[in-house]
């Protein structure tokens, strides 16, 4: 019998790793979740500032690629999600010292964190029984406000589901 797993584990484990990461660059700003039901740009969006600075969520895209069935109780998914992290607008942020004497610039802020969060996603340490491949591929920050920008990233899943065929 296959080991076998869901979306919904996966990205827990993938928001637990992605919290846990110490950022290169402004170490003091975290990534985190916000406690919220709001799909985070509309949170973020209504929240913008320094409680906003590297929060994060992943969705699910509703988008399932045709399952490969291994045996009656389990098939292979491959589905697609989104990772979004905001990052606030507010030079205030992105000071590096208290002396407020060196800016960080906000792309080399947004690279390095790419970075780091593209090596946890896909390090294979990190994938849960049953989760046998995680690819990501980097899309450009929207820069869409002058209040905060969003940096995403298309995730593609690969894991093996329960099924009950009779």
């Amino acid at each position: 019998m296959a080991t076998t797993t869901t979306f919904a584990a996966i990205r827990e484990q993938y928001l637990t790793k992605i919290r846990a990461i110490t950022p290169s660059v402004l170490a003091g700003h975290v990534f985190s979740t916000p406690n919220t039901r709001i799909p985070l740009k509309a949170w973020a969006m209504k929240s913008a500032g320094s409680q906003c600075f590297r929060a994060f969520g992943i969705t699910f895209d509703d988008v399932v690629e045709e399952p490969q069935d291994f045996e009656s109780t389990a098939y292979q998914r491959m589905d697609t999600a989104t990772l979004v992290i905001a990052y606030p607008v507010d030079l205030a942020l992105y000071y590096k010292d208290d002396d407020d004497q060196d800016l960080a610039n906000f792309d080399d802020v947004i690279n390095s964190d790419s970075d780091q969060v593209r090596d946890v996603l896909t390090s294979t340490g990190n994938l849960i029984a049953g989760h046998s491949e995680m690819r990501v591929v980097r899309r450009a920050t929207m820069r869409e406000t002058d209040a905060i920008w969003f940096h995403e990233y298309a995730l593609r899943l690969t894991y093996t589901a329960s099924q009950t065929l009779t």
